[in-house]
């Protein structure tokens, strides 16, 4: 299960490796290039994240014909670079450097929503790919079958990684509050995802003694 494919720009690779893990999180497949001349005609994309600070006129001057073809474009850059957003370059959205690779997923997304763009929204957690748009769940790249009820815990666990969630509040998230048949249907459902997706070598859910669930970070 592959999510859409982005480009970041940028020579500073210490950032760029850093925005590339968090987007790969995110459910994207991320490369990294430190100039637009770097770039094959044959890479295929569907959004380029331009990082303005480390990059110099040179390395954007005469390519843009080249960058609009593959995309969406989401600028990243500083405070004061704010003006050079109003230069006739084609940027679709843009973020403070500072983001989070949530804030620039989140971003992305939403631009090529805007553009046309129909990409899968993905949960990637290591080798679990957790499917939110079509409910599918991926371990290893093979599909695992799950009830609505356990991807709905899956999801909601794995959305909060390193978060401790009591069972009474997994009830109120998950099934709702007007469930009434009580916290122990958390612990069945515990098990049945257990069952699925753990083995010795590989725990995603971790039991916290007198208190509930949390998903592994």
């Amino acid at each position: 299960m592959q999510g859409a494919s982005v480009i970041i720009l940028s020579r500073d690779a210490a950032f760029a490796h850093s925005l590339q893990r968090g987007l790969e999180v995110e459910g994207f497949r991320v490369q990294i290039f430190p100039s637009l001349e770097g770039l094959a005609p044959s890479e295929d994309a569907q959004a380029l994240v331009v990082d303005l600070p480390s990059l110099g006129e040179e390395d954007l001057a005469g390519h843009w014909e080249k960058v609009r073809e593959r995309g969406v474009v989401l600028a990243l850059l500083l405070p004061q670079q704010l003006p050079f957003l109003d230069s006739p370059l084609p940027w679709d959205d843009f973020a403070l450097r500072g983001a989070g690779p949530d804030e620039v997923a989140a971003r992305l997304r939403l631009a090529m929503k805007m553009r046309g763009i129909v990409t899968p929204n993905l949960l990637r957690r290591g080798e679990l790919v957790i499917d939110l748009t079509s409910y599918r769940v991926y371990l290893g790249g093979k599909p695992v079958q799950l009830t609505y009820r356990e991807f709905e815990l899956l999801r909601f666990l794995a959305s909060h990684p390193g978060k401790v969630f009591t069972r009474e509040e997994l009830v109120s998230k998950v099934w709702g509050y007007e469930f009434f048949g009580g916290t122990r249907t958390v612990d069945v459902h515990v098990r049945r995802l257990r069952a699925k997706l753990e083995s010795p070598q590989r725990t995603f859910i971790e039991t916290v003694r007198n208190v509930g669930y949390r998903f592994q970070a």
